[in-house]
This record gives C-alpha cells, sequence and structure tokens, in this order.
C-alpha cells in the first residue's frame, strides 16, 4: 500500500487506522464531513491529505470505507439516514473504478447475523434499518466487486472501545454514568459479547488492506468474549468500584449473539493478528477520555 482513501477519517475508528496507516508512511486522503470539528484529530498527521469530497485524481490501492450516517443512537432507526448510507456505498464502488482501486475494505457489525432473529419478532425494533442495512450494503458491494473487479474485503467485530469512543455505545455510556455517580440502568445481562480495543481493530484494518485474502468477509475479535454482566462487572471493578449496575431494569429484545460468530481465527491465520491491547487498559483509556472530553467534541 503506498495511496489509500481513507471515509470516515477523523471518527473514532477513523482517527485511529489513519494515525496507524500514516506512522507506515502510507499517503492518505481523509474523506471527512465538511466543517467537521474532529479533523483536529488527524490535520496534523504526516502523509494525511483532509478531503471533503471523494474526488481523488491519483490512482489509489486501497479504500477504507468506514463512513456512516447515526451508527448509534436514536437516529439509527431512522430510514432515511440508512437510505444516504446505502448511497455512500455505491459512490464508493464509483470511487474504486475511477482511481483503479484493486480493493475497498470495509466495516459491518457481527449483529447482522441477528437479522434472521429481527424478521421473526412482530414487533419493530430499533436496530433493524440499521442492521438490515449494513447486511444489504455488504451483498450490494459484493456483486459490484464482481462486476468492476476489485477485491471486497468486509470485517465485521461487536463492540470497539477506546479514546473518541461516543457514550450513545453501551460500555462509554456506561463508563460516563459510573464516573458520574449515576446508576446504570440494564437488561439481564446474560447474552454473549465481544469488546476489542479500538487500535486493535484499527490493526486489523490496516492488515487487511496490506494482505491479500482468501475470502471477503471476516470477523475481528478479542481474546475472550464474555457476558455483557462480567464485562460491566470489570468495568464497574476499574472506574467506580462504588458504582450501581441495575440489571434487569430494560427489557430483553430476544436478540442474541452466538458465541461461533465470534471466532477471529480465520483471520488471524491468515495476518496473523492477535489483540495486543488488554480489556482493562481500554476501559481506562475510554474512562480517560469520557472524563476529560468536551461535549461540543463529542
Amino acid at each position: 500500500m503506498k495511496n489509500v482513501i481513507v471515509t470516515g477519517a477523523c471518527g473514532f475508528i477513523g482517527t485511529h487506522l489513519t494515525s496507524i496507516l500514516s506512522s507506515k508512511g502510507i499517503n492518505v486522503y481523509a474523506i471527512c464531513r465538511p466543517n467537521s470539528k474532529n479533523i483536529s484529530r488527524i490535520c496534523d498527521l504526516p502523509n494525511v491529505k483532509v478531503i471533503e469530497s471523494m474526488f481523488v485524481k491519483k490512482p489509489i490501492d486501497v479504500i477504507f470505507h468506514l463512513a456512516w450516517d447515526n451508527p448509534s443512537g436514536k437516529l439509527r432507526a431512522d430510514f432515511s439516514t440508512q437510505l444516504r448510507n446505502v448511497n455512500y456505498a455505491t459512490e464508493i464502488a464509483e470511487l474504486a473504478r475511477k482511481c483503479e482501486c484493486s480493493k475497498v475494505v470495509a466495516t459491518g457489525t457481527i449483529f447482522e447475523n441477528l437479522c434472521w432473529q429481527i424478521s421473526q419478532i412482530p414487533q419493530f425494533t430499533n436496530s433493524a434499518y440499521y442492521l438490515y442495512t449494513k447486511k444489504y450494503i455488504y451483498e450490494m458491494l459484493r456483486q459490484l466487486s464482481l462486476q468492476s473487479g476489485f477485491q471486497l474485503t468486509w470485517l465485521t467485530f461487536c463492540h470497539p472501545i477506546g479514546k473518541y469512543n461516543k457514550p450513545e455505545q453501551l460500555i462509554a455510556g456506561s463508563i460516563l454514568k459510573l464516573l458520574n455517580k449515576q446508576p446504570v440502568l440494564l437488561g439481564h445481562g446474560n447474552n454473549i459479547f465481544d469488546i476489542i480495543a479500538v487500535e486493535d481493530l484499527a490493526n486489523a484494518l490496516y492488515l487487511a488492506g496490506n494482505i491479500k485474502l482468501n475470502s471477503d468477509r471476516y470477523f475481528i475479535g478479542s481474546e475472550r468474549p464474555c457476558s455483557v454482566r462480567e464485562y460491566l462487572e470489570r468495568v464497574r471493578n476499574i472506574v467506580n468500584p462504588n458504582g450501581e449496575l441495575c440489571f434487569g431494569e430494560i427489557p430483553a429484545d430476544g436478540l442474541d449473539l452466538l458465541p461461533k460468530w465470534l471466532d477471529y481465527s480465520a483471520f488471524a491465520e491468515e495476518t496473523g493478528y492477535s489483540p495486543k491491547i488488554c480489556f482493562d487498559t481500554a476501559v481506562r483509556a475510554t474512562a480517560e477520555w469520557l472524563f476529560n472530553f468536551k461535549k461540543e467534541e463529542l
């Protein structure tokens, strides 16, 4: 890799990926939202050029597509928002053609696997539009890759944490409440979950761009998935041992991941990937960021 494009380059995951690429001497065209307050995170990195459109003249080796409107929070359930994300994905395929790009690395979510379970529930599920859109974009990009000739790598994961993590996410939101000495209202917490440090996820993205892979879809995870309850009890012990975790206060949605989905061995075998940052370190990094952040930066 010599020249790459990163969409969502100053977002939570994109900032960490852009930093890794920059440190390896790779030229990065960082596509960010116009007037984003987060551009300062990456604008002074060497080899990084911040741009606000998908107009790039020179040939590109890899496009990392991370941009996604409202991946968390209430607007995740907004249908029109998810349609915009579909349009972004089609623009990425066209950009790959124009830039003579041979590989597109894009991010999904392991929760896409819940779409079948959602189809069996007789009421609206807040995450439905988001998850069906992720699943559709994977299938659409796969067909576009076959039509246009670029290689697609779709990386899924469960729950990254670290610096720049927004408090709309489960762990970051729980950390913020514990820091503020507020009770954390939760479901039963017995469902299986997987948490990865965002730096490890960014490194996996780099490896996916740098190595020719045998498949178009991989899961990226931690060494030891466990229950939400166990994770949050560990979070409390680190952040505020006297904090209040209120399990059973939020009704269960009936959607559960399967342990077999959280296996990253296929990716590890092809790339040598292994997570390096322990859970406790990632929690402390997230807590420090949330403790010091200015609300307008989130």
